[in-house]
C-alpha cells in the first residue's frame, strides 16, 4: 500500500486537502472574536468587501493595507455578479471555498514546477509538506478564514514557477496582479525580472566581498537594534509578550551570529572573483527589456499606495517598522529561529540541519534565486513569520532539491510527514479550550487581551503560534520539542547522507 501511494503525491494531497476542507465544513473550528473576521479582516477589508467605492475612491484605505486589497474586491465582484447577499456567513463561505481553489492551483503548480525541474519523488513529497503540512495552511486558515495568507503563498509560487520556467511575460503580469495580495512583491518580483533564471552561479567565488557584505549586513541590523533600544530607549510596543530585557544584549549576539554565518557562506557563492567582478557587474547591469518591466512594476506600485490608497494615513511608519522589526527579533535570544519552525515547520528544520546541503541545492536555481534567498534571510530575523508568505515556495523549492540529494527512503518520507503534522497543530481544534465557547459574547481568544492575558492559558494556545505572541514558557516548550524533533530527523535522513 504504501510504496503505491509513494508514488502518487498530487493524488494523495488533491484528495487529503479536499477532504480536510470538507471536513473544516462540517465540523468547522473559527475564532470566536469578530466570527472568523479576524483582525485587520474585520475592521479594514469587511468594509472595503461590503462598499468598494466608499473605501476606495472616496476615503481611501491606507496605502499599506491597500496592498493586500485582491481577495476581497473579488468577493465584492463576484457577489454583484451573481447576486449573492453580502451577509457574513456568505462572505465567510466564499474564501473557504477561495482557500479550496488555491489550495489546488498549489498542488498543480508545484507539479508541473517539480516536474520541469526534474525533482524526484523525495522532493516531491517534501515540497507539497512544505507548502501544506505547518500551522499557517492546516489551521490558521481554518480559524481565520477570512484572510490573504493562502493568496500570498499562491501568489508567490506562481512568481516562481513563472520565473523558473522562463516566461517573463506572465512573470510580470502576476507580479503586478502581486502588488494587490502582498507588500514585499514588489521586491522579490523586481529581482526575478532583472536577474534571469538562466544566470548561473559564476564559477569563482569571492571570499572577502562576502565577508565584507556580511560584516556590512550585521552591523546595519545590529546598529538598528542599538539605536531603537540603547540610544533612543524606544519601548516596546503593547500587547506583545514581554521581552526579556536583562538578555537583549545576547539577542543582539545572536542575531549578529546568524546573520554572519548565513550570509557570509550563501553569498561567497553568489559573489565572483575580483578579476571577474566587474564583467560579471556590467553584464547584470546592462540594458534589457527587462529594467522596463521594472519600471512599470514601481510605477503601478506607486499608482496604487499613492492614488488608490491613501500615504496620509500610515499605518505601519518607517519608524513603527524599525521598532516591530527590533523587538521581533530580541524579545527572547534567537526566537526567530523557533517561531518560524513552529510556523511553518519542516522546511525550516531541514534547512537549518542540512545548510550546507541547501546551499548546493541554490546552485541548481541559479543567482537570482540565491539573491532572494539572501532577503530572506535578512527578512527571517523578525519573528512574525506570517509576513514571509510569498517567499516560503523559495524555501520549499530549497528543501525539496535538498531532500532530493539526500534521497530518503519511502518509510523516511512517511515519519516526516508524520512529524510534520505534529508539528503543525492542524489536528489541534483550537476552540476546545475555549471556556466560553457558543455562548453569547464570546470573543476568544481575546478576553483580556488589553490586559495582556493573552500570555496565560488558553489564551496561548493560539497566540503560541505567534512569535511576537509568544509567552516565554510556550516558547522554551516548543523549543525543547522541536529540538527532540530536530535531532529525530536528523537520524532518520543522516544514514543516506553518509552514503551520497
Amino acid at each position: 500500500m504504501l510504496p503505491k501511494l509513494y508514488q502518487h503525491p498530487k493524488l494523495f494531497f488533491t484528495f487529503f486537502l479536499v477532504a480536510l476542507t470538507c471536513l473544516n465544513w462540517l465540523f468547522p473550528d473559527v475564532m470566536p472574536y469578530n466570527q472568523g473576521f479576524g483582525f485587520e479582516g474585520y475592521n479594514i477589508y469587511k468594509p472595503l468587501a461590503l462598499d468598494l467605492k466608499q473605501y476606495l475612491l472616496i476615503t481611501p484605505i491606507n496605502s499599506y493595507s491597500v496592498q493586500r486589497i485582491f481577495p476581497f474586491v473579488l468577493l465584492h465582484i463576484v457577489f454583484k455578479v451573481f447576486g449573492i447577499a453580502f451577509s457574513e456567513a456568505n462572505m465567510l463561505f466564499f474564501f473557504q471555498v477561495f482557500h479550496l481553489v488555491l489550495a489546488l492551483i498549489i498542488i498543480q503548480t508545484w507539479a508541473s514546477l517539480a516536474r520541469y525541474l526534474r525533482i524526484g519523488l523525495p522532493g516531491q513529497w517534501i515540497g507539497y509538506l512544505s507548502l501544506f503540512i505547518n500551522f499557517a495552511t492546516l489551521k490558521h486558515d481554518f480559524y481565520i478564514p477570512f484572510t490573504y495568507d493562502r493568496l500570498a503563498l499562491v501568489s508567490g509560487l506562481l512568481s516562481f514557477y513563472c520565473y523558473l520556467t522562463h516566461r517573463p511575460g506572465w512573470l510580470l503580469l502576476n507580479a503586478l496582479v502581486a502588488l494587490t495580495i502582498w507588500p514585499t512583491a514588489l521586491y522579490f518580483n523586481s529581482i526575478m525580472l532583472l536577474i534571469p533564471a538562466s544566470e548561473p552561479l559564476p564559477s569563482t567565488q569571492n571570499f572577502w566581498l562576502a565577508r565584507v557584505w556580511a560584516t556590512g549586513i550585521t552591523g546595519i541590523i545590529c546598529g538598528l537594534f542599538v539605536l531603537v533600544v540603547y540610544v533612543r530607549h524606544i519601548p516596546q510596543p503593547g500587547h506583545l509578550a514581554t521581552p526579556l530585557y536583562s538578555l537583549l544584549p545576547l539577542g543582539i549576539l545572536a542575531v549578529g551570529a546568524y546573520l554572519l554565518y548565513t550570509q557570509s557562506s550563501l553569498v561567497q557563492r553568489l559573489l565572483p572573483a575580483w578579476s571577474h567582478f566587474l564583467p560579471w557587474l556590467r553584464h547584470l547591469l546592462r540594458p534589457r527589456l527587462a529594467w522596463a518591466g521594472v519600471a512599470l512594476l514601481a510605477g503601478a506600485y506607486w499608482l496604487l499606495t499613492h492614488k488608490l490608497g491613501d500615504p496620509t494615513k500610515q499605518l505601519l511608519s518607517p519608524q513603527q517598522f524599525a521598532v516591530n522589526f527590533t523587538y521581533g527579533a530580541l524579545q527572547r535570544p534567537a526566537q526567530f529561529l523557533i517561531c518560524h519552525a513552529v510556523y511553518y515547520g519542516l522546511p525550516v528544520l531541514l534547512l537549518l540541519l542540512f545548510w550546507r546541503r541547501a546551499l548546493q541545492a541554490v546552485a541548481h536555481l541559479g543567482l537570482g534565486s540565491g539573491v532572494m534567498l539572501v532577503l530572506v534571510l535578512v527578512q527571517a530575523v523578525n519573528s512574525e513569520t506570517r509576513q514571509m508568505a510569498n517567499v516560503l515556495p523559495l524555501v520549499a523549492i530549497v528543501s525539496a532539491l535538498l531532500a532530493d540529494k539526500l534521497n530518503p527512503r519511502p518509510l523516511i518520507v512517511a515519519f516526516t510527514a508524520i512529524v510534520a503534522f505534529v508539528i503543525s497543530k492542524g489536528w489541534l481544534p483550537l476552540n476546545y479550550f475555549d471556556p466560553t465557547y457558543r455562548q453569547p459574547g464570546d470573543i476568544f481568544p481575546m478576553a483580556g487581551y488589553e490586559y495582556d492575558q493573552f500570555l496565560g492559558w488558553p489564551q496561548q494556545v493560539y497566540f503560541m503560534n505567534f512569535g511576537p505572541w509568544m509567552a516565554t514558557p510556550f516558547l522554551v516548550i516548543q523549543a525543547g520539542l522541536l529540538v527532540g524533533i530536530a535531532a529525530l530527523l536528523y537520524w532518520w535522513w543522516q544514514p543516506t547522507t553518509a552514503q551520497n
